[in-house]
């Protein structure tokens, strides 16, 4: 008992640098686990997730704008479909812009998008990430898709519309910082993420900005 009072006053009296206490917490909520606290659980365990495999492009010849996130969620890749998640707000924002029915199909979406010249796709194509949460993402297992061809083979592209700041990140951190005379011409959009876990902005403010910012690259009504 007394050796407890006395470990018990000696922690009271060191004060740990709040950086170090916060990294020792593991959080019981895989949903809240920083992307460190879930590789130090991996180093512990030596089984990390599975490795996540996105989609081809969805693409037409004649693309003037790309649409392009970072990695598909859980349930894209169990329904192998782009923002798949019902609370996403991916495709009620692009029915909105581009006068589509949100009631259509996966596939008659997809032609929408394609309609009007408007390509979608991810900058990785593989990764590791336990859940769907971008931050969870483990940065040395990043595999990113060939954008780089995919600009070569769409002569017609304007501008890649990234949604949201991990979309941006990993796509400067892949192709823009190490390739800067391919994509000099490009116009590099930010938008505010579809995804729910992006709560900040209710879905009217994500459907606005995205409308601001895309307006130079949406068909004009007549």
């Amino acid at each position: 008992m007394k050796g407890n009072q006395e470990y018990s006053r000696i922690l009271k009296n060191k004060r740990l640098p709040a950086s170090a206490v916060a990294s020792s917490r593991i959080s019981h909520n895989p949903k809240t686990r920083t992307a460190n606290q879930w590789s130090s659980m991996w180093h512990k365990t030596d089984s990390p997730p599975p490795i996540a495999t996105g989609f081809p492009p969805l693409e037409t010849p004649t693309s003037h704008l790309l649409l392009l996130g970072s990695m598909p969620g859980h349930e894209s890749l169990v329904q192998r479909q782009y923002y798949a998640h019902p609370r996403n707000a991916f495709w009620p924002i692009v029915c909105q812009l581009l006068g589509g029915k949100l009631e259509c199909s996966y596939t008659e979406r997809c032609q929408l998008l394609t309609a009007h010249q408007i390509s979608l796709w991810d900058v990785l194509a593989s990764c590791r990430r336990p859940g769907s949460l971008d931050s969870n993402i483990l940065r040395t297992s990043e595999i990113p898709n060939a954008l780089d061809d995919f600009y070569l083979r769409h002569p017609e592209l304007k501008a890649i519309a990234c949604n949201g700041r991990t979309a941006e990140i990993l796509l400067r951190r892949h192709f823009i910082r190490p390739y800067p005379q391919l994509f000099r011409d490009l116009t590099i959009i930010p938008l505010p993420s579809t995804s729910p876990a992006m709560a900040r902005l209710r879905p009217l403010e994500k459907l606005a900005l995205w409308q601001e910012k895309l307006s130079p690259f949406l068909p004009q009504p007549d």
